[in-house]
């Protein structure tokens, strides 16, 4: 069970977009206008400004707690699992 659960995580881990989309969300540029002082002080994550949207980048276990917080802002849609 031991070296399932290793080679399970260590596929996750080792793969590009698991990596991406767990330590990261992409927004459209100004959609965090009234409220980036806040969620950079709420959590710890770099907001990076790109040409036409903002990289919210954060730790794995992080990304998930700001996505709820932009989902209760009504900032993103709630996502479907």
């Amino acid at each position: 069970m031991t070296s399932f659960v290793r080679i399970i995580v260590t596929q996750r881990v080792t793969d590009a977009s698991w990596f991406r989309d767990n330590t990261q969300i992409v927004l459209p540029t100004g959609a965090l206008d009234d409220c980036r002082d806040e969620l950079e002080q709420r959590f710890m994550i770099t907001a990076v400004d790109e040409q036409d949207t903002t990289r919210l980048i954060g730790n794995p276990v992080v990304i998930p707690k700001v996505h709820d917080w932009l989902v209760s802002q009504g900032l993103v849609p709630p996502t479907s699992d």
